[in-house]
């Protein structure tokens, strides 16, 4: 119901004469009138929150975001990727992408229109600041670990750092000995990540190039290709990417997120934001700083906690994470 409908469906002032029952009517309906724009207000999404909105005109489909940089385009009742799009900036207003052939296209939330090459394209339907899951598995996102038979031995891999990975091959318990017990046998190998696609991440230890397929959900070797028979896609401190936030009651305060590397933005729902700069990750956290205010934060996933720090005091709890992506 609109603003001008709810304000119509009102009883008339002149049904009383009494001046102190006109006197409150008038005062409900201003205590209304606030309520309703506080409410409207509240719900506006700015620039630099969206991370999907949906549109309408010529076609109907979706925008969302898809990583730090990566979004991709829905048609309506088809979830197969139509485009997909770099981010390139943000403002208060709009998000600046660009298409894989080239295109520009802007989402103007104040006009609520998209524009392709600086030409109107679609109106905006409703826009969005939930994160929205990777599409496809692989779509520039980091894979926590495989693992996969070979033959008497199984493969697994890890990721250890940014770009960094742990190739483990376990050979299976073995006694090597009649006196000694059974021992299982493993060596490892150290391998950087130099690339990945929509479906592939691909490793080399600096001799050997590796390619985890995880659209065929194999080991691509230079002589054989291992089947994958186990799948993990486990959040940790290296591979995150963003957050949502809330009280310790499960109430959405906000989430932080990454709009480029080594670029983080907090954003509150209440339509507040901070910028940081990440400074270093472990296995479990990601640790951010807002030089202008000399704040720092620890996003622990470990214990699912927002952790907070003005200048040199000790860390202490802030917001509970309620999700990670």
């Amino acid at each position: 119901m609109t603003l001008s409908s709810k304000i119509s469906n009102l009883n008339p002032l002149t049904i009383s004469f009494s001046p102190n029952r006109t006197a409150m009517q008038l005062i409900g309906i201003a205590i209304m009138l606030v309520f309703l724009a506080f409410s409207a207000q509240a719900q506006v999404i700015n620039g630099y929150q969206v991370n999907s909105v949906t549109y309408t005109g010529s076609e109907t489909g979706s925008f969302e975001r898809t990583g730090p940089t990566t979004w991709v385009e829905y048609k309506t009742n088809n979830r197969n990727v139509h485009a997909t799009f770099t981010e390139n900036n943000r403002d208060e207003w709009s998000v600046y992408l660009t298409k894989s052939d080239g295109a520009r296209i802007q989402i103007d939330l104040h006009r609520k229109q998209i524009f392709y090459n600086g030409h109107f394209l679609y109106n905006v339907g409703v826009p969005s600041r939930n994160l929205v899951a990777p599409v496809p598995a692989g779509a520039g996102w980091s894979t926590y670990a495989a693992v996969a038979p070979d033959g008497k031995q199984t493969i697994s891999l890890k990721q250890t750092g940014m770009d960094t990975w742990q190739e483990t091959r376990k050979l299976g318990a073995m006694r090597t000995s009649a006196n000694t017990s059974n021992r299982e046998f493993a060596r490892s190998r150290d391998l950087q990540e130099v690339a990945r696609d929509q479906w592939s991440v691909y490793l080399t230890d600096g001799t050997e190039r590796l390619q985890i397929d995880l659209h065929r959900r194999e080991f691509i070797y230079p002589t054989r290709r291992v089947a994958i028979t186990q799948f993990e896609d486990k959040m940790n401190g290296y591979n995150m990417t963003g957050v949502i936030f809330g009280n310790g009651s499960g109430e959405r305060l906000g989430q932080f997120m990454q709009v480029a590397p080594g670029v983080w933005k907090e954003l509150g729902d209440g339509g507040t934001w901070f910028n940081f700069r990440e400074t270093h990750r472990d296995e479990w956290s990601a640790y951010l700083h807002d030089a202008s205010r000399n704040v720092y934060i620890q996003i622990d996933l470990h214990r699912q906690m927002i952790r907070y720090r003005a200048g040199t005091e000790a860390y202490r709890d802030l917001y509970r994470v309620l999700d990670s992506i």
